[in-house]
């Protein structure tokens, strides 16, 4: 789920195999990238009128997702015509680990 974004702009949900400088990420746009390795686009979507958005792919079969892994994720946002804090045009969510068990 991505919150507080500019509605009606696209996300990118992504998927990669291991966090960014230990989750310190490394600047990307106006936020951090904090996940890499083998990156897989999930879903491009759009926010709301709440600016919120969430993925409606299934994530075991769109990210190829086999029991024991574990996985990153991460929302890259446009931030609409006048940009973010630092003037770019996109931005980042926080990342997150998921352990799929084995």
């Amino acid at each position: 789920i991505a919150q507080g974004v500019v509605p009606g702009l696209p996300l990118l949900f992504f998927q990669g195999e291991n966090p960014i400088n230990d989750f310190n990420g490394i600047p990307f746009g106006d936020g951090l990238r904090c996940v890499g390795l083998n990156v897989k686009r999930l879903q491009v979507t759009y926010a709301n009128e709440l600016g919120c958005a969430s993925s409606s792919v299934d994530i075991v079969t769109g990210g190829n997702v086999s029991a024991g892994d574990t996985l990153y994720y991460q929302c890259w946002y446009r931030q609409g015509s006048s940009g973010g804090p630092f003037g770019n045009s996109h931005s980042l969510t926080n990342g997150l680990g998921l352990d799929w068990g084995a």
